[in-house]
C-alpha cells in the first residue's frame, strides 16, 4: 500500500482539485493509496510526533529539498521494486517549514523533486503527478514519453 503523509492543508482550491484528480487516478487505475493530513502545530515537536505515530516499518521516502535528485524512470523501479517485495510505502510532504531531522533520520530515502524550491502545495501536487506517471511507465501505458 502506499501512503502520503503531508502537513497541513492544501488551501489553494485549483491546486487541491489538480492533486485530487491525480489521486483518483492512481486509485481507479492502479492502487490503493492512503492520505494522512497531519495538522499544522505551532509546537513544531508535537507536529514531528504526530508525523512519527504514523511511521512504521514500512519504507519511507522524505520529501526534501535537499534530498536525492532521481528520474521518473529511476522512481518506477523503487515503487515497482517495493511493490514486487510486498513493502508498503510512506511518503511524507512537510509544510513551508520543512522536515524536522527527527522525521528525516526514520527516512530510507530521502527525495528531492527539484533544486528549485516549491510552496508545500505545489510540492503535493508535483508529487502525485509523479506518482501517477510512475505507474504509468510501470504499465507501459502512453502518459510518460520518453
Amino acid at each position: 500500500m502506499l501512503t502520503i503523509i503531508t502537513v497541513g492543508k492544501v488551501k489553494d482550491q485549483n491546486c487541491k482539485q489538480i492533486i485530487e484528480m491525480y489521486k483518483q487516478r492512481i486509485e481507479q487505475q492502479f492502487t490503493k493509496l492512503k492520505t494522512i493530513e497531519i495538522r499544522e502545530e505551532k509546537d513544531k515537536q508535537k507536529e514531528t510526533e504526530n508525523v512519527l505515530k504514523h511511521l512504521n516499518d514500512s519504507f519511507i521516502v522524505v520529501l526534501d529539498e535537499r534530498g536525492k535528485l532521481i528520474n521518473s524512470h529511476e522512481l518506477s523501479k523503487i515503487i515497482n521494486d517495493k511493490i514486487n517485495n510486498s513493502v508498503d510505502i510512506i511518503f511524507v510532504i512537510g509544510n513551508y517549514y520543512g522536515i524536522t531531522s527527527e522525521i528525516k533520520e526514520k527516512a530510507n530515502l530521502i527525495l528531492s523533486l527539484s533544486k528549485m524550491t516549491f510552496p508545500h502545495e505545489i510540492a503535493q501536487l508535483v508529487f502525485v503527478e509523479q506518482l501517477y506517471r510512475t505507474f504509468s511507465i510501470l504499465k507501459g501505458l502512453p502518459y510518460h514519453r520518453n
